[in-house]
């Protein structure tokens, strides 16, 4: 199992929530290795995993055991309304006129299904590609 874990000290650094025992940590190490050979998406579950620790934590779960599907869903609950909100953010510090809602007046929305109108100086010969910012 050695070079499959990133440390800083030889030591892996776990989060507590899984690996209260040397055997925890041991199959712990083990599912994200044996099971994910991608390192992309085992750093990504690796990250998830220690953010979702990290959360019980502040939340006073300490134990595995103790964990509900209640909790995890909280979790997941607080994870979409802190994107909704950069998300929403992002939206409103953009300086894209076509990333700000029903601002465009060349959009036609349809149930929520958009058309981009072409220019008036649009003419046939000229290929028309729609883009959402200009350059």
């Amino acid at each position: 199992m050695q070079g499959l874990v990133k440390t800083t000290s030889g030591v892996a650094d776990l989060p507590a929530l899984f690996a209260p025992t040397p055997d925890a940590a041991r199959r712990y190490v083990e599912f994200f290795t044996a099971n994910i050979r991608n390192p992309n998406t085992r750093r990504a579950y690796a990250r998830a995993a220690a953010d979702f620790a990290a959360w019980c934590e502040t939340n006073g779960l300490t134990e595995l055991r103790d964990i509900e599907p209640v909790h995890v869903a909280a979790y997941v609950e607080g994870l979409q309304l802190k994107l909704s909100a950069r998300r929403d953010s992002a939206l409103r510090q953009s300086p894209c006129p076509a990333h700000q809602r029903n601002t465009s007046p060349q959009r036609n929305g349809v149930d929520g299904v958009s058309e981009i109108q072409p220019p008036s100086s649009y003419s046939a010969s000229t290929p028309f590609t729609p883009f959402l910012c200009g350059e």
